[in-house]
């Protein structure tokens, strides 16, 4: 993609090598406050629905992917012999293929935290209270649920 930096491109590369159809979500960052030659991804993947947008960015010289209220900083390249949550291209791999799903834990209606978890892994809501929900969201919608917390 013409525009890119080094570094954004070299992430770009290898994402699109990997999944090809993220190439046509894919743009220059266009926003002013950004480092010259931002990579931006930034979707709604179907359906849509509340809290469902995904986006990347390499801004400031690291890889950060989000989704829903979650988002996760990577360094680039990936450092050697680590896990998926150390690499960004296979973590949005997991999420896009549903390996992975986020939680998104609210209190009173505002957001508290996020993580991640494996598909068919349970939320540990051990210390959450009553006014505590747990929002999981995968990419398709299939796995989305809300868990009130008691």
């Amino acid at each position: 993609m013409k525009g890119l930096s080094d570094f954004s491109l070299s992430f770009f590369r290898e994402l699109i090598r990997r999944i090809p159809w993220l190439e046509s979500r894919s743009v220059i960052d266009p926003h002013p406050e950004v480092d010259e030659g931002s990579l931006l991804i930034d979707f709604s993947p179907p359906p849509i629905r509340e809290h469902s947008q995904f986006w990347v960015s390499t801004n400031e010289g690291e890889v950060t992917v989000g989704f829903g209220m979650f988002h996760m900083h990577f360094e680039w390249p990936c450092p050697p012999d680590q896990g998926f949550w150390e690499d960004p291209v296979d973590f949005i791999l997991d999420l896009v293929e549903e390996r992975v799903l986020i939680e998104d834990w609210t209190k009173n209606g505002k957001w508290s935290g996020s993580s991640i978890l494996k598909r068919g892994e349970q939320p540990d809501t051990s210390e959450m209270d009553e006014d505590n929900k747990i929002h999981i969201r995968s990419w398709t919608g299939v796995f989305d649920r809300t868990i009130l917390c008691k």
